[in-house]
């Protein structure tokens, strides 16, 4: 028997939804039924979000970013100018307000990802 023919249903199956802004950068759901929203977000060479940010009059919302494979930056455009963020994987994490208009790439030459959790959850 093969590994996966002995572990099938031994584990509950974690469904996760996938957010693709392109074949080159996704994010998928962690899980759903939580209070914050967690997410990982992935990017391939050369790739980049769409630029996002979270209705303010729906609350204060937050981003931590964890890094966690390569490197990423998060660039957020604020009222007193443009911030740009550059994590790897040996970084400590950050945050922001993710009211302000933000976006994520990636310049290196391989691919990265990161952990975004969200508080509270806005979807």
């Amino acid at each position: 028997m093969s590994p996966s023919e002995i572990k099938k249903g031994t584990e509950e199956d974690i469904e996760i939804d996938r957010y693709q802004y392109s074949k080159n950068a996704y994010y998928d759901v962690l899980a759903k039924d939580l209070e914050f929203l967690p997410m990982r977000l992935v990017l391939h060479p050369g790739a980049k979000t769409l630029t996002e940010h979270d209705p303010i009059e729906l609350g204060n919302f937050i981003k931590w970013v964890y890094p966690h494979q390569g490197e990423i930056s998060c660039v957020i455009t604020k009222d007193e100018g443009i911030e740009r963020h550059t994590i790897k994987k040996t970084d400590k994490p950050f945050w922001f307000k993710s009211t302000y208009p933000h976006y994520f790439e990636n310049n290196s030459k391989r691919k990265s990802s990161c952990l975004i959790i969200q508080i509270p959850k806005y979807r």
